[in-house]
C-alpha cells in the first residue's frame, strides 16, 4: 500500500540542493524574513498542520485506552498505533525544521534528514501492521461466532504468515534505503564520491525504490482484498461487525488514494526530464504533503474511532464469554450473542401447533413449550406469551 510516500527517498531533490529550489534562503535564523517561494511556504504550513493533527490523534488514542477491555489481545494493535502516530508527529516536526531553518550546518542538516527518513521508514511499516492485526482479531471473533464451523480466509495460518512477511520485508527495505541514502548524502556533500561511485549508488537506490513500490502495492492489495473477503464472510453469516464495516468504507478508500499517488509520483520522477523535474519539484513536494497528510490523518482517525465502539475487541478470544456460552452455532441458526458483533435476521421460533393426537395414541403429551418450566432456546424470540407453569395433563381420552 502506499504508506511509502515520495516525500522521503525521492532522491533527486537532495542531489540538487539542500532546500530544493528555495529562492535564496539567506536568512540566519528563523526570525528573519524568509524569501522562499510560495509553494515552499505552503508546504511548511501543511507540515505544521499535520504535526498538530498527529499530536491530537496521539492524545485521543491515549485517552481512549480506558474504553478498551483489559487484556493484551484487545489493546496490542492500539499500542502499536500509538507508537506509529507519535513517530509520525515527530517526523512532521523534524521535516518542518529542516525545511525552514537555513542556518544549520550541512552535517546537521544531513543528520536531521537521515533521522527523519528513518522515522518515516518505521512509521509507514507500522500503520499497515495495525490494519492487519485488527483484521486478524476480527477474523478470529467471526470464527468463534460461527461455532468454529467455517474458518474465515483471513485467519488461515498461511495467510497470516504472508501478511507478516510482507510487513517485515517492507520494513527491512525501507530501513535499507534509508541507510544507503544517508551514506550517499554524506559522501556527496563531503566531495568524496566519484562518478563511478555515484552511478553505483543511483543504481542501487533506484532498484530498491522500485522494490519498495512493488511491496507497497502487494500490501495494498492484500489489505483491501482481505477486508472485503472478511466483510463478505460476515455478511453471508448475517453478522454486522461495526469495526470491519467502518474500516472498509472509510480507511480503505484512502489506502487506495495514497497508493495511486505513490505510483503516479514514482512514474513521473522516472520519466520526466531532469530540467522539468527541477522546475516542478517544489510543487511535487507540496502535493505529496497535502495528499499524504489527508490520507494518513483519515486512516488513523478511522482506526481511533473503532476504539470508541462498545466492546469493540471483546469476545471469546479475549475473556472467554463465547466459550462459556457454548461456542455459538452454525450459520443461519441462533447463536449466543458475542460482544462487539450484532446479529440480524435470526430465524424466529414458533411453537408447534396443538393438534389432536392420532387415533390409537392415548399417551399423548402436550408440546414441549406447554410443559412445566419450559424456556425457549437462548437467543430465539418467542412470539407468544410465555405459558404459566401448569400441572401435567391427564392422558388424552379418545371420544366414544
Amino acid at each position: 500500500m502506499s504508506f511509502f510516500s515520495p516525500i522521503s527517498h525521492v532522491g533527486i531533490a537532495d542531489v540538487l540542493a539542500k532546500g530544493r529550489i528555495s529562492g535564496g534562503g539567506s536568512s540566519s535564523s528563523i526570525t528573519d524574513n524568509w524569501d522562499a517561494p510560495p509553494e515552499i511556504k505552503a508546504e511548511l504550513a501543511f507540515l505544521i498542520i499535520w504535526c498538530i493533527v498527529a499530536v491530537g490523534q496521539f492524545g485521543m488514542i491515549v485517552s481512549r485506552f480506558k474504553l478498551l477491555p483489559a487484556g493484551r489481545i484487545a489493546r496490542a494493535p492500539y499500542y502499536l498505533l500509538s507508537v506509529a502516530v507519535f513517530i509520525l508527529a515527530l517526523k512532521y516536526l523534524l521535516w518542518a525544521i529542516n525545511l525552514r531553518v537555513d542556518s544549520m550546518s550541512r552535517t546537521t542538516s544531513n543528520n536531521l534528514a537521515g533521522l527523519t527518513d528513518f522515522l518515516y521508514s518505521v512509521e509507514v511499516s507500522f500503520t499497515p501492521a495495525v490494519l492487519l492485526w485488527l483484521l486478524h482479531i476480527r477474523g478470529r471473533m467471526t470464527f468463534q461466532a460461527l461455532g468454529k464451523q467455517s474458518k474465515p480466509f483471513v485467519i488461515q495460518f498461511w495467510k497470516r504468515i504472508v501478511d507478516w512477511s510482507l510487513v517485515g520485508i517492507f520494513l527491512l527495505f525501507n530501513i535499507a534505503i534509508t541507510g544507503i541514502y544517508a551514506q550517499y548524502r554524506t559522501l556527496y556533500y563531503s566531495n568524496r564520491l566519484s562518478d563511478q561511485g555515484a552511478d553505483n549508488y543511483v543504481k542501487a537506490f533506484t532498484g530498491i525504490k522500485w522494490t519498495i513500490l512493488a511491496f507497497s502495492l502487494l500490501l495494498c492489495i492484500d489489505i483491501i482484498s482481505s477486508y472485503i473477503t472478511l466483510k463478505v464472510s460476515q455478511s453471508s453469516a448475517r453478522i454486522v461487525d461495526p469495526v470491519i464495516t467502518r474500516i472498509t468504507k472509510v480507511a480503505l478508500v484512502f489506502v487506495f488514494v495514497e497508493t495511486f499517488m505513490d505510483m503516479f509520483v514514482r512514474i513521473y520522477v522516472a520519466k520526466a526530464d531532469i530540467y522539468t523535474l527541477i522546475d516542478k519539484i517544489n510543487y511535487l513536494y507540496l502535493a505529496s504533503a497535502i495528499i499524504q497528510g489527508i490520507a494518513r490523518a483519515t486512516i488513523i482517525g478511522t482506526l481511533i474511532s473503532t476504539m470508541k465502539m462498545p466492546h469493540a475487541l471483546t469476545g471469546g478470544i479475549v475473556h472467554g464469554e463465547l466459550a462459556a456460552a457454548g461456542g455459538g452455532g452454525p450459520i443461519g441458526m441462533p447463536t449466543p450473542p458475542v460482544p462487539g458483533l450484532t446479529y440480524t435476521n435470526q430465524p424466529a421460533y414458533y411453537p408447534a401447533p396443538s393438534h389432536p393426537p392420532p387415533a390409537g395414541n392415548p399417551t399423548w403429551q402436550p408440546p414441549m413449550q406447554q410443559q412445566q418450566g419450559y424456556q425457549p432456546p437462548f437467543g430465539m424470540p418467542y412470539n407468544h406469551q410465555q405459558p404459566q407453569p401448569q400441572q401435567q395433563p391427564q392422558p388424552y381420552a379418545i371420544p366414544v
